[in-house]
């Protein structure tokens, strides 16, 4: 089950060849260009390869270790104008470039982290923007020695969930920003890939200790082309809103409030979850957050987070649910350009988060 696309380990398990020159081929053609590129693109470029009874671009991945490619949710083959896109720790073992991509990768993610807690963000506004010269000095010159470089970062973070809540450009493509929520912090001790990956790891097992994230790194063996390969069953990814937590929504029914929508609206998150539907998830959860104010006496979320009597974890917990409304906007809000939405399944809060605050709604529901 892929919950999240990056996995501990991944950038030192064994490989095949094939599954090698793969991965090279993804990271030229992303290293040649500013973009990720196509399915169409990769199995062109792997097919040139011409290795004799392997199997199309497209077999190889299927059975590529997880943790090197972005891929969450339920995975399926990708059409021919998806974009394949590496995690750091498949650009990490590429040759002709991928070593020092990873290391401005790193040291671009912990400069923000250190950044966030000392910048202050606009009126109004729960996240700290960050510009790319800014970020482009904390990065050596030898780790961007092309003018494409600093773009090519800006593709790797924001294919990443690290803590930043929306990014854009200058209609020209030639500058952008990042807006950096407080769960960035959490990345400001890596020295190392290996180190991103567990930050990344532990924050979503600390948010989803029903849904534990494991390795499925398969023997390496060799790829060969079958007459009539069988499909793969669909994966099933786990609960995004706890049972529990629906539970005790129905059986608050009868408060005198109508939580006819309320229960609606946490199933089908959780069925947006399952389904891997990103743009209605976050929708979904962005129309949660607006519609329980009145029951903590307020008009809208900011004051629910900051006036209700929650505890330390939870008050953390809805604070990040506080700071999920920039990226909703996004994924509401941006309208299509020649650039690509880079939003993923993986980028919503934490499930904690979000039990947390349907706890909370539970528990208003019950008082006299």
């Amino acid at each position: 089950m892929w919950n999240i696309a990056e996995r501990r380990g991944a950038t030192t398990v064994a490989l095949t060849a094939v599954q090698v020159a793969l991965l090279q081929v993804i990271y030229d053609e992303f290293h040649a260009g500013t973009a990720w590129p196509t399915m169409y693109q990769v199995d062109r470029a792997f097919l040139r390869l011409k290795r004799r009874g392997v199997a199309s671009a497209a077999a190889v991945m299927r059975d590529l270790p997880d943790g090197l490619l972005m891929r969450s949710g339920i995975w399926t083959d990708p059409a021919a104008r998806d974009e394949v896109k590496l995690t750091i720790s498949g650009v990490a073992r590429c040759a002709g470039g991928g070593a020092e991509e990873a290391e401005a990768f790193v040291r671009a993610v912990r400069w923000c982290a250190r950044q966030e807690p000392t910048r202050e963000p606009k009126v109004g506004e729960t996240s700290v923007q960050v510009y790319w010269r800014q970020v482009r000095r904390a990065i050596p010159v030898e780790l961007r020695p092309d003018p494409g470089s600093m773009d090519r970062l800006h593709l790797l973070l924001t294919a990443h969930h690290w803590g930043w809540v929306q990014a854009g450009r200058a209609p020209d493509g030639s500058e952008w920003t990042l807006h950096l929520g407080p769960e960035v912090r959490r990345f400001s001790k890596v020295q190392s890939v290996e180190d991103f990956v567990d930050a990344r790891v532990s924050w979503w097992e600390e948010g989803n200790q029903f849904i534990p994230v494991t390795n499925t790194f398969f023997a390496p063996s060799e790829v060969a082309i079958t007459e009539a390969a069988q499909p793969e069953e669909a994966l099933t990814v786990g609960a995004y809103i706890n049972p529990l937590a629906l539970e005790q929504l129905r059986e608050c029914a009868d408060t005198g409030w109508d939580t006819t929508k309320l229960v609606a609206l946490a199933e089908e998150l959780d069925a947006c979850w399952r389904a891997g539907h990103v743009y209605a998830a976050h929708t979904v959860l962005r129309a949660l957050l607006d519609h329980v104010p009145p029951l903590f006496g307020q008009k809208g979320f900011a004051a629910v987070v900051s006036s209700h009597p929650w505890g330390k974890t939870d008050s953390n917990y809805l604070r990040r649910l506080s700071a999920f409304r920039d990226q909703a906007d996004d994924a509401l809000h941006r309208q299509i350009s020649k650039r690509p939405d880079l939003l993923m399944l993986d980028n919503l809060p934490p499930a904690a988060a979000v039990n947390a605050l349907l706890g909370g709604c539970a528990a208003q529901l019950q008082q006299p």
